[in-house]
């Protein structure tokens, strides 16, 4: 099996590209939805986008990749049934032949009236301690707990536990983490934005899908 670090760095810059082609190259009937994109506008004045660049001299340096610490995000394609947000990665891991100590935060960010915003996000990780398991937890803002980045305020209920329920993820890896994050945000069409050449991917695939089969 292709080691961890190699597809973990073909997928994201694979989602560099999506990043480019849905935020910055809009085109006409195909182009974000109004609201997501004036949260998008306030979101990249403070967490610019990571590009393929950096998560290739990232991975040369192998120091680790910390978009926490870069004040860097990755702004995710548009959701299907819930085009009013805008979905932004930002992530940190080791960048040893596993990826090791992969922790992803995703928030769903849009914009009222006003411009104020307001979201919702989650944290996945492959866990330590009592949730010593890959899981996913509710997240209020980037700009709390451990790795606080600076940035707008994003309304989000302060009554939302961050800590329980932890649900678990058919992960066993850093790759498998990753795909299970764009399995939770587009369904089945997450292989929409996979290139099938990314290396290793396809095995990838076949063992997260083990765990994930659609009804019928």
């Amino acid at each position: 099996m292709v080691a961890p670090c190699v597809t973990v760095r073909g997928l994201l810059q694979n989602l560099c590209d999506w990043q480019q082609k849905t935020w910055f190259g809009k085109s006409k009937g195909n182009e974000p939805h109004e609201t997501a994109s004036r949260a998008w506008e306030q979101l990249i004045a403070a967490w610019s986008p990571l590009t393929e660049k950096e998560v290739e001299a990232s991975f040369k340096s192998s120091s680790g990749l910390d978009l926490f610490a870069m004040g860097k995000a990755l702004y995710l394609p548009p959701l299907s049934r819930n085009p009013q947000f805008a979905p932004v990665l930002t992530m940190r891991c080791n960048l040893d032949q596993d990826c090791s100590d992969l922790q992803l935060r995703v928030m769903l960010v849009s914009c009222r009236d006003g411009n104020s915003l307001y979201g919702i996000g989650f944290r996945m990780e492959c866990g330590a301690g009592q949730h010593d398991f890959s899981h996913s937890q509710l997240l209020r803002d980037f700009r709390t707990g451990p790795y606080q980045q600076k940035g707008p305020l994003i309304e989000c209920p302060e009554w939302l536990p961050e800590t329980q329920p932890s649900f678990p993820l058919p992960a066993t890896n850093s790759v498998t983490l990753l795909l299970a994050m764009l399995i939770s945000l587009y369904g089945m069409e997450y292989s929409d934005y996979i290139d099938p050449l990314i290396v290793g991917i396809a095995t990838y695939q076949k063992e997260i899908m083990a765990c994930v089969k659609p009804k019928g």
